[in-house]
C-alpha cells in the first residue's frame, strides 16, 4: 500500500512542478512518466517473465534518477533576484 501512495504523490509533485514552471520541465514530465506508470502498475495484475524485469529495472532507474534530481533542485540556493 505504501508504494501506491508514493506513486500518487509522485504523480502530484510532477503535475505541481508542471504548472508552476519553478523546476526543469524534463524533470517535471519524468515524475509524471513515473507516477503514471506507478499508479497503472499498480492497478494491473503482476508480471512475469523477462519483460516484466526489464520494465521493473527501467522504472525503479526513473523513480532514482528524477528523486536525487528533485532533491539537487531543492536543496539548491535560488538565484537572487535583479
Amino acid at each position: 500500500q505504501n508504494q501506491h501512495a508514493w506513486n500518487w504523490a509522485v504523480l502530484l509533485i510532477a503535475v505541481a512542478a508542471l504548472s508552476t514552471g519553478l523546476l526543469p520541465r524534463l524533470l517535471g514530465y519524468i515524475l509524471l512518466v513515473c507516477g503514471v506508470v506507478g499508479v497503472i502498475g499498480f492497478m494491473l495484475p503482476s508480471w512475469t517473465g523477462t519483460a516484466a524485469t526489464v520494465t521493473v529495472i527501467i522504472f525503479v532507474a526513473l523513480n532514482v534518477i528524477s528523486i536525487i534530481w528533485l532533491a539537487v533542485m531543492l536543496i539548491k540556493k535560488p538565484e537572487p533576484a535583479n
